[in-house]
């Protein structure tokens, strides 16, 4: 993937099981998340706006294998700090087998918490991630 996708070159994979879970609508993997998020990307570079929305990277914000609330508002942190006047940033994050998006504007500091399930996070760690 180009870096202008997540701020950093990385290669993503999409496995045999992911095309099933997607099929099936079953759970799926993070790969598919980041895919889609690609294909976003390049919906908004042909429509001239990909400036005006950046992408973070699903595997470096899970709270499993992710490290530690403050490494990941760094790494937050270090994503938003390259961000265009105006710019937002779109957040995918999993809370144990559901999928939600936040949306950081970090110009005004807003943050929207999105979830068509409408649930409660459980605990504030996503918050204190997101709003450090």
């Amino acid at each position: 993937m180009e870096d202008k996708v997540f701020g950093i070159n990385k290669k993503q994979y999409v496995f045999k099981g992911d095309i099933h879970a997607l099929c099936t609508m079953g759970e799926f993997s993070g790969g598919v998340i980041c895919m889609y998020m690609l294909y976003l990307h390049e919906v908004l570079k042909r429509a001239k706006m990909s400036e005006m929305v950046g992408f973070v990277d699903p595997s470096q914000l899970g709270a499993l294998g992710c490290g530690n609330p403050t490494e990941r508002s760094r790494h937050l942190a270090n994503r938003f700090q390259n961000a265009k006047k105006g710019q937002i940033f779109m957040l995918p994050y999993n809370a144990g087998k559901h999928w939600m998006l936040t949306v950081v504007n970090p110009d005004e500091e807003t943050i929207y918490f999105m979830d068509p399930l409408r649930r409660r996070l459980i605990g504030d760690e996503w918050e204190k991630v997101v709003e450090k």
